[in-house]
């Protein structure tokens, strides 16, 4: 379209409110995408054919709701009757009138009418004379609940440091792809230190404490107004027994502040601080209380007066219940089965069954609610179900929709914001991908992965509410929401509507491509990966040089060009790894036997490497631009990513950091010796194994086991930390990781070096070693921040039969391991 676009939005009286929504939202989503200026008028049909309306270049939508469709047949073009219409579904009929477009929007209610709007800006095209093509739909949502939960507690990288403008501006823009309901952290209380916000003991560890409270507050108190106001269904996120760090005593807990239930003092502050947040909210509709994944009593575990914890768990949530209906009585309460045991689920069924209780309304299925898979559920029952039908990802969906009373909704809860360690975690992520990108800290597009999840799983459900830690999952939460509304979508038109809604028409089909490359370089060795990376930057140049200040103030426009540009400065380095590391080593093998040429030869390797972190610091610092581009924009953080560049994310990082620590300390040790330590770092000598718990491909004798899980140490990090150390094997309480040899020289000793460090998730952690049963060593405390080497020998009469079994398990907490030597007694130094 060429010079000046005249827009106007024509509406009934019963439209008005929603109408000025669509004005706002055309002046984001569509007006912008033009090719010419664009202005907008308002008027009420009642007082159309006093308008003088130019016919030329100018597109009127029609706002009406289902009660004024005579008005509109009347008044406008013939509508179709409609009596079909569901409650959120839409009619949409583009046509030309001259030279002009006339879009008619027609809903029975004003969530409806946004729905129909985002169907319309998802879908219109150009013809060439530069009006919008005829179009029509009649359309309706697949599920009943579509819904998003937004973890606002202080684990997020965008919604923390919103305002009210950036809430109605993304909520918005999900309606527009399909969401009916929000729900929110408004107070996550154990995260919450420093801080008693209510009642006589009201207190601040600080002025500035009382002032982030206060502002945060202030927004969880206009949230449920804004889905009001919107037509949202709105509910929130509240543990069982978590309170405020400040309000704990001693005796309550371990130290935490999910308190025991079982101490009459505590179990009243529980309460206490839920009837402050109640009595709070304008508005309620539903509060989903997890029985895990955030609740529980540690200090009772299985021995004290709160096991089994299921039974405490839905005593709390009866109490919880009955202080919610005094200040919200059409409330409903969701449950979940997350982190039970199947003797706890069974529990769980039973009282459903025979109490059958009014109040609640759906069960969650979440992170920890399938006993047949790991994470955050150890137990893996794979024996207690009866029929075994279908995959892992699904089968115990299938046995909780038999178990699971008909008067109750199943909701599907599904983790869509981590790529690893978690529900639904990229399989074989690449470890240097998860060391840079952490799990929400770079922009993550998975969605085929999505599409799959949603087919095996969504069938069982009313719907669903995927967790999310920020918009750094974006297009995961639209593909969700889209295929919610409809699950016969392919992920190909998906991604075009995202874009075509999002970013315009011009150079969709570029844009597109461009995401497509970033999911599949997502779920590949970034070895394998160079060609698509570098197609995917050239793709970036050309869009930015097209479409230059359309994309300015776009913040997922540099999302995907952060992640892009992300990939890049790996793939440099892993190039550079390949490229330089052979030839380094073997140069410096050549000079180990000639100290002036060793010192040569050290320092030019220095100094070629220094060489290359200049482009290294080059990439880093456009990425720091584009971190705080996304900030102004959006108050999305993505620092953390950015951070982490300075970690030896290859063997050449950790290489060459070493040897410049050996020429700063070569008069107080024997150079040559320390040099050839770093060479042979792996190297476990002749007849010797080593195994990388933390590599896909150099773990030969890791015994495969869906319940031994991949982790990155992303917290508490030495940044000089080889990347091997940093990468473990891990396993929950209990569960052993188990390495197993099966040529092992009965007539030679051997020794074992293992590299403990513990990561966030397992600090503390004791941990023991058998070999072939036999005690190799007690209990040991995985270290923390920095990695430790111990080695132990093995008796040569545990491996008397040729075969050798090594198993690490933690009593108290999470298995790590990180590497593995088995080495003869000879090869040790």
């Amino acid at each position: 379209m060429s010079s000046k676009t005249s827009v106007f939005i024509i509406s009934t009286r019963s439209g008005f409110d929603v109408s000025k929504k669509i004005e706002v939202i055309l002046k984001r989503r569509f007006c912008p995408h033009l090719d010419s200026s664009c202005n907008i008028t308002f008027y009420e049909l009642n007082s159309l054919n006093s308008i003088d309306m130019p016919k030329k270049k100018n597109i009127r939508f029609f706002i009406a709701m289902y009660d004024d469709l005579p008005m509109i047949s009347k008044k406008i073009q013939k509508i179709p009757t409609l009596s079909s219409l569901t409650n959120e579904g839409f009619y949409v009929k583009c046509s030309k009138s001259l030279n002009a477009n006339d879009v008619v929007i027609i809903a029975r209610n004003s969530l409806g009418i946004l729905h129909g709007l985002g169907k319309f800006l998802m879908s219109y095209e150009f013809d060439e004379d530069g009006l919008i093509k005829d179009l029509e739909f009649v359309d309706s949502p697949a599920f009943e609940l579509r819904g998003m939960f937004f973890a606002t507690h202080k684990q997020n990288n965008v919604t923390e440091f919103w305002d009210i403008k950036h809430w109605k501006e993304y909520l918005e823009d999900m309606i527009l792809l399909g969401l009916n309901t929000i729900g929110v952290y408004p107070i996550h209380f154990a995260r919450w230190p420093g801080v008693i916000p209510w009642g006589e003991k009201k207190w601040f560890v600080s002025e500035q404490r009382r002032r982030e409270w206060e502002y945060r507050w202030k927004i969880h108190l206009e949230l449920p107004n804004i889905a009001k106001e919107y037509g949202l269904r709105y509910g929130i996120w509240v543990p069982p027994n978590d309170i405020f760090p400040a309000q704990l005593q001693e005796n309550w807990s371990f130290g935490d502040p999910y308190v025991c239930p079982s101490i009459p003092q505590a179990r009243e502050t529980i309460l206490y601080d839920r009837e402050e947040l109640f009595k709070s909210l304008s508005n309620v509709d539903f509060i989903f209380i997890p029985s895990g994944d955030e609740g529980g009593c540690k200090k009772c575990d299985k021995i004290g007066p709160c096991h089994p914890w299921v039974k405490t768990y839905l005593e709390l949530v009866e109490d919880t219940y009955r202080i919610l209906q005094k200040y919200h009585p059409k409330a409903k309460i969701w449950i979940s089965n997350q982190a039970l045991d199947y003797e706890q689920q069974r529990i769980l069924f039973e009282y459903l069954n025979t109490k059958a209780p009014d109040w609640l309304e759906a069960l969650v299925y979440g992170p920890g609610g399938d006993i047949l898979r790991t994470y955050l559920n150890p137990e893996r029952e794979n024996t207690k179900l009866e029929y075994m039908q279908f995959g892992e990802m699904n089968r115990y969906l299938k046995e909780l929709f038999r178990l699971l009373p008909a008067k109750y909704k199943i909701i599907l809860y599904p983790d869509i914001t981590h790529p690893y360690r978690a529900q639904y975690e990229i399989n074989k992520l690449d470890r240097r991908i998860a060391l840079i990108c952490g799990r929400e800290d770079a922009p993550i597009f998975m969605g085929i992965d999505m599409k799959d999840i949603h087919d095996r799983t969504a069938v069982y459900a009313e719907g669903s509410i995927p967790y999310t830690e920020g918009n750094h999952d974006d297009f995961n939460k639209a593909v969700w929401l889209r295929l919610n509304w409809d699950p016969y979508k392919d992920i190909n038109s998906i991604a075009k509507e995202y874009c075509k809604l999002f970013f315009g028409s011009d150079m969709l089909n570029d844009i597109t491509k461009a995401m497509n490359i970033v999911e599949k370089v997502w779920h590949r060795r970034l070895e394998n990966s160079k060609y698509d990376i570098d197609e995917l930057n050239m793709i970036i140049e050309k869009v930015d040089s097209s479409l230059g200040n359309r994309v300015k103030n776009n913040w997922r426009w540099y999302m995907i060009k952060f992640i892009s540009l992300l990939f890049k400065y790996m793939q440099t380095k892993i190039h550079d790894d390949k490229k330089y590391r052979p030839e380094f080593e073997e140069l410096i093998l050549k000079s180990l036997n000639h100290e002036k040429l060793l010192l040569k030869t050290i320092n030019n390797i220095i100094a070629v490497h220094s060489k290359r972190t200049e482009e290294y610091n080059d990439i880093k610092k456009q990425l720091l631009d584009i971190a705080k581009r996304i900030e102004e924009i959006h108050r999305m953080k993505l620092y953390a990513s950015v951070e982490r560049l300075d970690m030896n994310m290859t063997i050449l990082d950790w290489m060459t950091q070493e040897l410049k620590k050996a020429m700063v300390s070569r008069d107080k040790i024997n150079l040559r010796d320390e040099i050839e330590k770093i060479l042979r770092y792996e190297d476990p000598g002749p007849g010797g194994y080593y195994d990388d718990l933390g590599n896909f491909d150099k773990q030969p004798h890791l015994l495969e086991d869906s319940r031994v899980l991949f982790a990155v140490n992303l917290k508490n990090i030495n940044p000089e930390v080889r990347l091997s150390q940093n990468t473990h094997a891990w396993a929950e309480k209990g569960l052993p990781i188990v390495l197993i040899y099966n040529d092992v020289d009965s007539k030679v000793e051997y020794t074992i070096k293992v590299t403990y460090l513990a990561d966030e998730w397992s600090i503390g952690t004791l941990q023991k070693l058998y070999a072939n049963g036999h005690l190799i060593h007690d209990e040991l405390e995985l270290p923390s921040f920095n990695p430790e080497q111990y080695v132990f020998s093995i008796p040569k009469d545990v491996y008397a039969n040729g075969s050798l079994r090594l198993e690490f398990v933690s009593t108290n907490g999470r298995a790590s391991v990180s590497e593995v030597w088995l080495m003869r007694k000879h090869a040790l130094k």
